[in-house]
């Protein structure tokens, strides 16, 4: 219909190839194919692609550190919570089992 140029043939061998070998590229690799670099990313809140300027062990150490700091702000002054069964010498599951 959006290509009247090509004969049913042709379009069915195109259709199949398409389906038996998609194009499937990991974010990386994606973001070196479309030359997406860090800071295009960041300032077009891309998270799906990744960059080709910044290695993804990076990128996820940034994004733990960024969550670090947001829960640190929701819960200003919470205390860490006890871990009774630490003391005790068991692990968590035998201790509320015993409780």
């Amino acid at each position: 219909m959006y290509a009247p140029w090509i004969n049913l043939r042709s379009r069915e061998r195109l259709i199949r190839e398409a389906v038996d070998h998609p194009l499937k590229w990991s974010a990386d690799k994606l973001a070196w194919k479309i030359r997406l670099d860090d800071a295009t990313r960041t300032r077009l809140k891309i998270k799906t692609i990744g960059a080709f300027d910044v290695p993804k062990e990076q990128r996820q150490v940034r994004a733990k550190a960024k969550r670090k700091a947001r829960d640190a702000l929701r819960r200003p002054g919470k205390p860490p919570r006890a871990k009774p069964w630490i003391a005790a010498g068991v692990s968590r599951a035998t201790w509320f089992r015993r409780r």
